[in-house]
C-alpha cells in the first residue's frame, strides 16, 4: 500500500510511516485470481471475434468451421490462459484425493475413446444422426466428447467429429 500525502492524516498515531507503507493488501483469493485470469482470456476471444464478425463456435456444433481465428497467436495464447486457469481451478477446488483419482481414472476415457475409434460410432452417428449406445458414450458425454441429447439417445459434437474416419456407413456394415 502506498501512502499518499492525503492519507497521512489517516496514520495512526501507534504507526509509522513506513509500517504503514509496508503493510500490503490482503492477496486476492486464488480462486478469484484464476477466475479474474479466466474472464481476461475470454474478453480477449470476445473482442477477437467481434472485431472478425466470426460467432464463437458451439459445443454442440458436429463440426467446426475453420476461421482466421484459428492461427492469431493472441487466441492461441488466450485460449490456452483459459485453459491453464480452468485446470488450475479444477485442482485447486478438490481435495487432493479427488485430483488424483480422476487421474487415476483416466485409463477408462483411453479405453472408451479407443473403443469409439474401433467401433466407428463417430462415423456411424454422423451418417445415422443419433444413436443408441450405452454407458460408453455417457462417460464420454460427460467429459464433453459426444452430447447426449435425450437420455440413450447421443449425437456427435465438435470433438467426437474429429473421431469420424470418414467411411459410410455402407463401408462401416461391410466390414
Amino acid at each position: 500500500m502506498v501512502c499518499h500525502p492525503t492519507e497521512i492524516s489517516k496514520i495512526s498515531n501507534d504507526m509509522t510511516i513506513s509500517q504503514v507503507y509496508f503493510q500490503h493488501k490482503p492477496e486476492p483469493h486464488p480462486l478469484r485470481a484464476l477466475v479474474e485470469t479466466m474472464l481476461s482470456g475470454i474478453e480477449t476471444l470476445e473482442a477477437a471475434h467481434a472485431t472478425y464478425g466470426v460467432p464463437y463456435p458451439s459445443l454442440d456444433d458436429p463440426h467446426r468451421i475453420p476461421t482466421p481465428l484459428d492461427d492469431d497467436v493472441h487466441v492461441i495464447a488466450a485460449t490456452n490462459l483459459i485453459v491453464a486457469a480452468s485446470a488450475q481451478i479444477l485442482a485447486t477446488a478438490r481435495k487432493p484425493i479427488e485430483t488424483l483419482q480422476n487421474h487415476a481414472l483416466s485409463m477408462y476415457m483411453t479405453t472408451s475413446l479407443g473403443f469409439v475409434i474401433e467401433a466407428n460410432i463417430a462415423d456411424i452417428l454422423k451418417d445415422a444422426g443419433q444413436g443408441r449406445i450405452g454407458r460408453v458414450l455417457r462417460h464420454l458425454a460427460a467429459h464433453h466428447i459426444f452430447k447426449e441429447v435425450s437420455p440413450n439417445v447421443f449425437a456427435n459434437n465438435q470433438i467426437s467429429s474429429l473421431l469420424a474416419k470418414a467411411k459410410s456407413l455402407e463401408e462401416i456394415k461391410a466390414e
